[in-house]
């Protein structure tokens, strides 16, 4: 068995633990693990630091990946998910946001970052476009103006602002860094669940952000280029 920190995600008012769920297979969760160590050495040519926080997450994310089989009662696959199953994958902009990129123009003071009140982000319980996903962080890529604090909703849950100082900066010899602010938890976005964020700036100007996380969505909508780029 493997524990989960229950407290550790976070769901607004929602008990995690009354969400449907359905243990992975022994062969799923060898698939789990395989998938999950890929991620976590690719980012460990990044910085070890960065592949520790992602790492940190391990069981949350497993947690994750049998509420998305408890919805969707769809076979946990490879990277190459066949018809009746479902992935683990990288969030990408066009699924999240509806965007081709991550960068972002942001005005100093408080700015919707990840959807908005009117326009949460969601997870999809919809047969053909079924997703959710499971966030630990945002991560800055290039130089980037520095976030002052953030402001969660969760499921309709307001939370405390959070006011933030410097928290994981990596250099990068010859380059830029990767900065990640840490929300203490997992942000667990089940199928039918959203959540939306605010983020305060003292500076405007331009950020390429993304949420440092992961993605499970069926075969029918990973399998659509236009689901991935349009």
């Amino acid at each position: 068995m493997y524990v989960v920190n229950l407290v550790g995600l976070l769901t607004g008012r929602l008990d995690p633990r009354k969400l449907p769920r359905e243990p992975l297979t022994g062969t799923e969760r060898e698939l789990f693990h395989s998938m999950y160590n890929a991620r976590v050495e690719q980012y460990r040519k990044v910085d070890p630091d960065l592949a520790d926080f992602f790492d940190q997450f391990r069981n949350e994310a497993m947690f994750a990946a049998e509420v998305a089989k408890g919805h969707w009662h769809l076979i946990f696959g490879a990277p190459y998910v066949e018809s009746g199953g479902f992935g683990m994958f990288e969030i990408a902009p066009r699924p999240f946001l509806g965007a081709n990129d991550w960068t972002k123009s942001v005005s100093a003071g408080w700015n919707n970052f990840w959807g908005s009140a009117t326009s949460p982000i969601a997870g999809n319980n919809t047969d053909g476009t079924r997703r959710m996903y499971i966030i630990f962080g945002t991560m800055y890529i290039k130089t980037a103006i520095k976030e002052v604090a953030y402001h969660l909703n969760i499921n309709g849950n307001d939370y405390s602002i959070v006011h933030i100082e410097e928290q994981l900066v990596l250099p990068r010899i010859g380059k830029s860094y990767i900065r990640v602010t840490d929300y203490k938890g997992a942000i667990l976005v089940h199928p039918t669940g959203k959540f939306y964020e605010r983020k305060l700036f003292r500076t405007a100007g331009s950020v390429y952000a993304k949420p440092l996380g992961i993605m499970f969505a069926e075969y029918d909508y990973i399998s659509s280029e236009s689901n991935w780029y349009a």
